[in-house]
């Protein structure tokens, strides 16, 4: 038992102190510690072999080192063969293959030897989990729809990064720390570097993680709910999941590259670990979670650190240290994320220096004194007046958030630029009220919280047959946490920073629908989840419109002029549903209707809303849109493009402009047009341009509620 313990702390040990110390630069001696953790590993493995330790391990045990071993080989089999790696350090890749053989054949051992998971094996073949099916069958169909999109946002940017850290893989963990958009990126790294190389360097490729991510996301939902109600029938947990995985905010950001949506899967499947009791899993699901995206050590903190003085409060006859070591696991990623935080010395997103802030410090005091709150709530005895209390509580900070959304101003788009909004200072009011409109009123999101709101009002006269879950009670206070950081913490205002919590918004309403069996507990999953899937198509939800200026929720953004340029600041162009498409297959057509060549120009309006000091700025900035016949589609972007592009894209020239701007067009033979459809042209662009130039029409483009009108332009009046 001593050998087997210490064993296990010197390779693992040694393993993480080597990404530490490769997180605070130095290069060299983290590729010593490194090479010393693989042999530990080695030499650890053959005594577990000697040992013969295989036979102690459970089923549950042996099926999550057999997950991560398949991964790892894989990663490593698919690394090996890329093209792109540095393969100079072959001493090295021989003792980590050495390695990946002696594991591979104590977990062979472990299961050949186990009867109880042989007989699983053989029953497990003829068994079809029909829900699993229908939910997978249901992503697939997102899978084609997907297939056929334009890249968003900064996706290509964040591709361009996958690429850089693929080609400095010299199979250590050095490549892995690349630093991406100032968050710490090990996590990301091991789901896109994986896809890049099982790929074979297609970038174009990458999007398809995502989406087999999202189909795991959709059976872990599944399987969360079965097992909080095992009673219930498939079809109605299959609907509960599809209310879920719908939501806009979730469903219509799959075809992006991101951090918030890898944070956002790993979260759930963290959920479903620690529900199952797979401790491994949890360890592994919340390292990668943590170390993709800094915002999730919050929701990961907070969970594990209410759940972990909940199991205390019951389970009083136990020892508190015996506790801690049974659910502290969770912890463990957070640890490691905080010393690699103190250590990394290029680090962006929170140095040591923005610690010390002021407005941090703020910040710290205001999740402290939460902190405490919540903590004297947990650690009394939980009984039926503290469960009402924390019911009626929660009610109160929905309705409240949903009032004052609804009452302030609207704003200009789902996303809106920090300096304007913060402008008299720390916590503008401005700010606080777009995080909430973002939470609250974006994309039918209202109409889970107000599921929520009404059947905990019905739990609370039935005597709270829900809040005495530990888990709800856990959520609650991450969601609650988690919002609390984005509402004081100075940052963009994105709404896919809510990503992560939206989806346990759904699981909230889905938890508390499955808790009865009337007919109108069903009849509101079916309008809901038809409600969230219909809007993720065409934009007709009320009261998004209502919230914002933009038509659609920020639909007209799209082509911002952040695709060519990436200087421009605080333009998201992320369309929180897929309207977008729409416009990409008009786009689609037009072009296949001109035949663009290299003396060929579209004009766009300028759709963006940069600001510089709390005033629009005025662009009119080159870019390209890229046409590929072969794959039916085109996307636009002006960073590193040469990367993604495949063989035979069309590089079509395009403009975006505004009225103090004059275009040349002698240099190019045809010219174009382009009048972006449902866009907020409060200075008339598109007016003045057609005062200001001989134009013909061309065409209108129409697919559903969507219509762009097309322009020949002969030059100037």
């Amino acid at each position: 038992m001593v050998i087997d313990t210490l064993r296990k702390s010197i390779s693992y040990g040694l393993l993480l102190i080597s990404i530490v110390i490769y997180s605070a630069g130095n290069r060299t001696a983290g590729d010593y510690v490194f090479k010393g953790a693989v042999a530990a590993l080695c030499i650890s493995v053959i005594i577990a072999l000697v040992s013969k330790t295989y036979k102690k391990k459970t089923i549950k045990e042996t099926w999550q080192l057999t997950i991560v071993y398949i991964y790892g080989i894989s990663f490593y089999i698919f690394a090996l063969i890329s093209d792109v790696t540095n393969k100079e350090r072959y001493k090295l890749i021989v003792i980590e293959a050495f390695l990946l053989i002696l594991q591979g054949c104590w977990i062979g051992l472990s299961i050949w030897t186990n009867g109880k998971i042989k007989k699983k094996i053989r029953w497990s073949r003829g068994k079809i989990y029909l829900p699993l099916v229908v939910i997978a069958c249901v992503f697939a169909g997102m899978i084609y729809i997907q297939s056929k999109e334009m890249y968003r946002w900064d996706s290509l940017d964040y591709a361009q990064q996958v690429l850089a850290m693929a080609q400095q893989f010299d199979f250590t963990l050095s490549s892995l720390q690349v630093i991406n958009y100032g968050h710490i990126s090990m996590g990301f790294a091991a789901v896109y570097e994986y896809g890049y190389f099982i790929f074979r360097g297609n970038v174009n490729c990458l999007i398809w993680i995502n989406l087999i991510l999202g189909m795991l996301t959709g059976i872990s939902v599944y399987v969360i709910l079965r097992e909080t109600y095992p009673r219930r029938k498939s079809y109605y947990l299959v609907l509960a999941t599809c209310m879920v995985v719908v939501m806009p905010l979730y469903y219509g950001v799959n075809g992006a590259i991101s951090t918030d949506y890898i944070m956002t899967n790993f979260f759930i499947y963290f959920l479903l670990a620690h529900k199952k009791k797979y401790q491994f899993m949890q360890f592994v699901t919340a390292f990668i979670m943590v170390m993709t995206k800094e915002t999730a050590v919050v929701l990961l903190a907070a969970f594990s650190f209410c759940y972990l003085f909940l199991e205390m409060t019951e389970r009083r006859s136990e020892r508190k240290y015996k506790i801690i070591l049974e659910k502290g696991i969770s912890f463990l990623p957070v640890i490691l994320w905080g010393v690699i935080l103190f250590t990394k010395q290029n680090s962006m997103w929170l140095d040591r220096e923005r610690i010390l802030n002021v407005k941090v410090l703020g910040v710290g005091i205001v999740l402290l004194i939460a902190g405490l709150m919540i903590l004297f709530l947990i650690y009394r005895k939980w009984n039926e007046n503290t469960a009402k209390l924390f019911q009626y509580t929660i009610i109160g900070i929905i309705i409240a958030g949903m009032i004052f959304s609804i009452l302030y101003p609207r704003v200009e788009a789902a996303y809106g630029p920090m300096e304007k909004l913060n402008s008299i200072g720390f916590l503008g009011i401005g700010y606080i009220a777009l995080r909430l409109k973002n939470l609250f009123l974006l994309n039918f999101q209202w109409v889970y919280w107000c599921i929520i709101a009404a059947f905990l009002w019905i739990d609370i006269k039935r005597a709270g047959r829900i809040w005495n879950n530990k888990y709800v009670i856990s959520l609650s206070m991450a969601v609650l946490m988690f919002v609390i950081v984005h509402c004081i913490y100075l940052t963009y205002t994105h709404p896919r920073y809510y990503q992560p919590i939206v989806l346990l918004i759904g699981m909230y309403a889905a938890v508390l629908l499955l808790a009865y069996r009337k007919t109108v507990a069903r009849n509101a999953m079916i309008i809901t989840a038809m409600l969230s899937f219909c809007q993720n198509f065409a934009g007709f939800d009320l009261v998004s419109k209502y919230a914002y200026a933009t038509v659609d929720t920020g639909n007209g953004t799209l082509l911002t002029t952040s695709y060519c340029k990436k200087e421009l600041p605080y333009s998201d162009a992320c369309v929180y549903n897929f309207q977008y498409t729409y416009l990409n297959q008009l786009l689609l057509q037009f072009v296949q209707d001109v035949r663009p060549g290299e003396k060929t120009l579209f004009i766009m309006e300028d759709v963006t809303y940069p600001y510089s000091n709390g005033k629009r700025a005025k662009y009119a900035v080159w870019g390209f849109l890229w046409y590929s016949e072969y794959a039916g589609k085109i996307y636009f972007d002006g960073a590193n493009l040469n990367n993604f592009k495949q063989d035979g894209d069309v590089k079509v020239r395009v403009k975006t402009f505004n009225s103090e701007n004059t275009i040349d067009l002698s240099r190019y033979n045809r010219v174009y047009y382009i009048k972006i459809p449902e866009k907020t042209d409060e200075e008339k662009t598109t007016q003045w341009f057609l005062e200001n130039y001989r134009v013909e029409k061309y065409r209108t483009y129409k697919i559903m509620n969507w219509e762009m009108d097309t322009y020949a332009v002969y030059g100037t009046k």
